[in-house]
C-alpha cells in the first residue's frame, strides 16, 4: 500500500512539474504575442512615415523640376533680351531701332 501510495505521489510531482512548464510555456507565448502587436503597431507607424516622407520627396521633386523649367525659361529670355541688345546699333549715343521684348 505504501508502495502504492509513492507511486502515485511520484506521479503527482510529475504532473505538477509538467504544469509548471505549461505555465511558463503560457507565460512566454502570451508575452511574445504582446511584442509581436507592439512591432505591428511600430511596423505600420514606421510604414505610414515612409509613405509621408515619400510624399514630400514626390512634392519636392515636382517643385524642383518646375523651378528647373523656370530657370531655363529665364535664361532663354535672358539670352534673347541679350542678343536684342547686342543687336542695337549706337548712333551717336542713341538707339536706332529699340524692339520690344516681353518679360512674361
Amino acid at each position: 500500500m505504501q508502495k502504492n501510495l509513492q507511486k502515485i505521489n511520484n506521479a503527482l510531482q510529475k504532473v505538477d512539474k509538467i504544469y509548471e512548464q505549461i505555465v511558463n510555456i503560457t507565460t512566454r507565448v502570451n508575452s511574445i504575442e504582446q511584442e509581436m502587436r507592439t512591432i505591428n503597431q511600430t511596423c505600420g507607424e514606421f510604414h505610414e512615415n515612409l509613405q509621408g516622407m515619400s510624399n514630400v520627396f514626390d512634392s519636392v521633386k515636382e517643385q524642383t523640376e518646375k523651378a528647373g523649367k523656370n530657370m531655363q525659361e529665364l535664361k532663354n529670355k535672358f539670352h534673347e533680351m541679350e542678343s536684342t541688345f547686342k543687336s542695337f546699333k549706337l548712333n551717336e549715343g542713341q538707339m536706332k531701332s529699340c524692339p520690344s521684348i516681353s518679360l512674361t
